[in-house]
């Protein structure tokens, strides 16, 4: 058994797959289940070892126990394989908080303390609208626990489990403040390597990230303990981490993909049967309902190789809202077939050139297509040889018309009436053709001056 948090009514681990031996079959009924606020679903009275896989040893805290002086205890609200969470008053401070109090196997090694302390300390330094704030490590005589501030929701996971799954609309708003909490936590230079449903608490409109480097910490050192593999996050793990190689804020983006992948589809994107085997080697199957650059985002995010995958859990959460392409560069698994350039496609028939493909397919796209001007170009020129001619027109021929109607003035007498008609149309010509040329010689500089 894997030792991750379950419902007590559950048959089958969500986590690790084994079907589970129930309560019930020993003559005892299910156990409730609650939510906690620190984001785990837990029952009201502790689990039996059958339901647990093995027996995991807490210390002995009951409420009003009042932990270090400060921590009055109120109720319990969790209990899993990593520890029991408390609500507890803060008496010093006067505000409610979470206290997850740590096995006895675990605090009594003093290694496993100093690796968790060194983790909470990097995630204590972490502050964020949409992070779940660490206070403090304490040591005291009583216990070893974590001090938190308590969230009054429930995970996503009991959410999933209570309601189906999110709409896309919803992942994407959820998604956009988880993301906006891991890559603050990654420009400060910490991952957070356990993300998972279970670790998102929503409620009261908001989302928040639990568990920063804390949780993986103590998978790892009760593994290491124990000899059991305590592992809940393997459906979330991405292949470097499951080949427990050095991570960075890529492995994060993938099991932030593995998360959304089960709001949509309301299961990791692998579950059944040897998962180790297929987050190396299988590509998850595109989840139904969604359109395609939906499932191209996280399949891109879940790529085996990380370098392949969104820079950022915020580019993943805009590829899902489809606010900029999926670059080419990114495999893919499905492509919508009107986007689709030609040389991706199996050949057949004649060949299509880029260009061709760009014209034909850019009022689809919404690019903008290339204006044909060829028949604005003959029209221009045949517009150009007509003003030059009326240029010639009335440049020349409109001052030779005035000086002929000025003779045709001085001749009146000797001609009569007719003289007199033919100087007069001969000024009023000129007059014309030096208008339509003045005319002709600006627009044609007009022209120029748009080209």
């Amino acid at each position: 058994m894997c030792g991750e948090e379950i419902s007590a009514a559950a048959k089958k681990c969500k986590h690790c797959g084994e079907y589970l031996e129930r309560a019930a079959d020993s003559g005892g009924a299910p156990t409730p289940s609650s939510v906690t606020g620190a984001g785990t679903i837990a029952p009201r009275t502790p689990m039996p070892s059958s339901v647990t896989g093995h027996e995991t040893i807490f210390p002995e805290i009951t409420p009003d126990i009042v932990l270090s002086g400060r921590y009055r205890i109120i109720r319990e609200i969790g209990r899993g394989g990593m520890g029991v969470v408390y609500l507890a008053h803060d008496e010093t401070l006067g505000i409610d908080v979470a206290v997850k109090v740590l096995p006895t196997v675990f605090a009594a090694n003093e290694r496993a303390i100093d690796a968790l302390k060194a983790e909470a300390r990097t995630a204590m330094k972490l502050s964020h609208p949409n992070i779940v704030r660490l206070y403090n490590f304490v040591d005291d005589a009583r216990a070893k626990f974590l001090v938190m501030e308590y969230v009054d929701g429930e995970s996503v996971d009991s959410h999933l489990h209570r309601k189906g799954v999110l709409s896309l609309k919803s992942t994407i708003a959820l998604g956009s403040r988880i993301a906006s909490a891991l890559d603050y936590a990654h420009s400060e230079g910490v991952l957070h390597r356990d993300i998972k449903p279970g670790n998102i608490i929503i409620g009261g409109g908001r989302a928040k990230l639990t568990d920063f480097g804390i949780a993986r910490e103590m998978h790892d050192t009760m593994t290491r303990l124990t000899g059991r593999e305590t592992s809940g996050t393997l459906l979330y793990m991405s292949p470097e981490q499951l080949m427990g190689d050095k991570l960075d804020a890529r492995a994060d983006v993938y099991s932030f993909a593995a998360t959304l992948y089960e709001c949509l589809s309301g299961h990791p994107p692998f579950h059944t049967g040897d998962i180790p085997t297929q987050i190396m080697q299988k590509t998850p199957a595109p989840i139904a309902g969604i359109g395609a650059h939906v499932n191209n985002a996280i399949q891109m995010a879940l790529s085996k190789d990380k370098a392949c995958r969104p820079k950022s859990c915020a580019e993943l959460v805009k590829l899902m809202a489809n606010q900029f392409a999926i670059p080419d560069a990114m495999p893919v698994s499905r492509v919508e077939p009107s986007i689709v350039p030609p040389e991706r496609l199996p050949h057949a028939g004649p060949t299509v050139t880029n260009t061709q493909w760009r014209y034909q397919t850019g009022q689809q796209q919404g690019i903008p297509l290339p204006v044909n001007r060829s028949g604005n170009a003959i029209a221009a020129m045949v517009l150009g040889i007509c003003s030059i001619t009326l240029c010639y027109l009335g440049v020349i021929l409109g001052p030779l018309a005035l000086v002929y109607a000025s003779k045709g003035m001085a001749q009146v007498n000797m001609h009569g009436v007719r003289g007199r008609g033919m100087a007069m149309a001969g000024r009023i010509t000129g007059i014309i053709g030096l208008i339509v040329g003045i005319i002709a010689i600006i627009s044609v500089m007009v022209d120029a001056i748009k080209r």
